[in-house]
């Protein structure tokens, strides 16, 4: 049997099994060096191409897609992974090795479509930028995303309503990482007499209560007839930034 044939039989056959085909994996089963399938594809993703398997990204994306359905129709303890590996047409094997228990999948939804990772890419490209520059951009950012993913948001949140502990737990972990960031900044500016004396953790609560709170109510208040006049998203957020700046900043 041709090397490449043999190749492509053995990333198909480790796929099936739920192993990651990585290059060694298949070179291994192939019974062929590594430099033998980069000088037959190129890549790992030109092979998984070839074989007919798609590139890890795209099937952890997959995976995502369909959790965040399965999440926003029943809950985060809603439906069984082997309901969300055929939700996102990948096998059990497959989910499990991405995401190995519910809670790395939650920590996986949450970082995926929540604001969280690029407020915290804003505040790492900062640096000791006054925040009548930073705040704005933050919310912006923080509106327009959560906006978008609200039907999962406000799913995760109906969870933490019910003292879910695994979402309560994923929240915990994600609250740190913020406030291992943020603190230090808010912190900094008031030393720098940029901000008011206050504790870094109520300034922060104070900044994001308001935004978040704004963003999920927001289809509540068309449906209660409170919506005329209401301003655009982003144009609310800046208001609501606008009054934190009068209460905090200097």
């Amino acid at each position: 049997m041709p090397a490449e044939t043999r190749v492509l039989a053995a990333a198909r056959t480790l796929a099936k099994s739920g192993e990651a085909p990585s290059v060694d994996a298949v070179a291994a089963v192939a019974g062929v060096s590594r430099a033998t399938i980069y000088r037959l594809f190129g890549s790992r993703d030109e092979l998984l191409a070839q074989a007919g398997l798609e590139p890890e990204a795209e099937t952890r994306e997959a995976v995502l897609e369909a959790a965040s359905r399965l999440v926003q129709a029943r809950g985060a303890h809603g439906f069984t992974f082997d309901e969300l590996a055929a939700a996102a047409g990948v096998s059990r094997a497959t989910t499990y090795r991405l995401f190995p228990g519910r809670p790395a999948l939650l920590k996986g939804l949450f970082e995926r479509y929540s604001p969280l990772e690029p407020v915290l890419a804003i505040f790492e490209r900062v640096g000791d930028r006054p925040p009548r520059e930073v705040v704005p951009e933050l919310a912006r950012t923080a509106v327009r995303i959560a906006d978008r993913n609200r039907g999962l948001l406000l799913s995760l949140a109906s969870d933490v309503a019910r003292l879910d502990p695994e979402v309560l737990e994923m929240l915990r972990a994600e609250a740190r990482r913020v406030a291992a960031v943020a603190v230090p900044y808010l912190a900094g500016q008031i030393a720098a007499g940029r901000l008011r004396p206050v504790h870094p953790a109520l300034a922060l609560q104070a900044l994001i209560g308001p935004l978040v709170f704004h963003v999920l109510s927001r289809p509540a208040l068309g449906a209660l007839g409170m919506a005329a006049g209401l301003p655009a998203l982003e144009d609310a957020a800046a208001q609501l930034v606008d009054g934190w700046l009068r209460a905090y900043a200097t």
